[in-house]
């Protein structure tokens, strides 16, 4: 809870404890709210920092590198929901991935930096 409310000030976003914990709950990480960070895994680790995604309501560009990194496949699920909403309320996603990412999910524009000779 405290990593998660830390990375929320960051973007001033001021949030209270239960609409944290409900965002948490989405990722499937609320039970393990009061856990010090340092003992959790590094997919929890990315689920806690992802449920700030949740809490973020304006339509603005969100730039993830790796999101999908460390994710299981419900963590991935819940991701895709949350970018999918967030592109149909007029936000924009800039994303890194070696994971491909399901072209059906949301509006999705690759670039291939190797093929562009940019890499």
């Amino acid at each position: 809870m405290e990593s998660l409310q830390f990375l929320l000030q960051l973007d001033d976003h001021a949030v209270d404890k239960m609409a944290a914990l409900e965002a948490m709950r989405q990722f499937s990480i609320h039970q393990r709210c009061h856990q010090i960070v340092k003992t959790l895994s590094q997919g929890q680790r990315r689920r806690v920092a992802l449920s700030r995604l949740a809490l973020k309501k304006e339509s603005a560009l969100w730039v993830l590198d790796e999101p999908f990194e460390a994710l299981d496949y419900q963590g991935m699920e819940v991701l895709y929901r949350l970018i999918s909403e967030h592109t149909q309320r007029g936000g924009s996603v800039l994303l890194t991935s070696h994971i491909p990412v399901e072209s059906g999910a949301f509006p999705l524009r690759a670039l291939d930096f190797c093929k562009l000779g940019l890499a």
